[in-house]
């Protein structure tokens, strides 16, 4: 539906999808609290939120329908995509990061760490994802 999106969201748990050379949204409703962290895919057609309810969705912009993934014991604060868009990182207040197959939709694997890890990110080339939280930075080599 939209050809240039732009996400939003807010503690109501909905997110907007406005398409910035239209000027056309779009409401994904499917969260149950708070959004705390938005990501496009690589390609463009999908979009991951991570919420205080819990879960995290990734969404089909094209049909505004989700998937939700759920696993973490807490509060989800943040998603990032891997460079080829096959694998989901999330972060939590349970102290974990998980790393999700994004087609399949089920965690692949679970790193707890010491604390609450606030952030993600891919490395572009190596196979690497990073997370963060109040007290450091953790280096996870993964397998893709």
């Amino acid at each position: 539906m939209l050809g240039a999106p732009l996400a939003s969201a807010a503690e109501d748990g909905l997110i907007q999808l406005s398409d910035i050379a239209t000027g056309t949204s779009q409401v994904l409703a499917g969260h149950s609290d708070r959004v705390n962290a938005l990501e496009f895919s690589p390609a463009g057609g999908l979009l991951a939120s991570a919420a205080s309810d819990r879960s995290t969705r990734i969404w089909e912009i094209s049909t505004s329908t989700g998937r939700m993934l759920t696993g973490h014991a807490d509060r989800v604060n943040a998603v990032a995509f891997s460079p080829d868009g096959s694998q989901l990182a999330t972060t939590s207040d349970d102290r974990t990061l998980r790393l999700w197959d994004v087609t399949a939709g089920i965690s692949n694997a679970a790193i707890r760490t010491a604390e609450s890890l606030t952030s993600c990110a891919f490395h572009p080339i190596s196979p690497m994802v990073a997370a963060g939280g109040r007290g450091g930075t953790y280096l996870f080599r993964i397998q893709r």
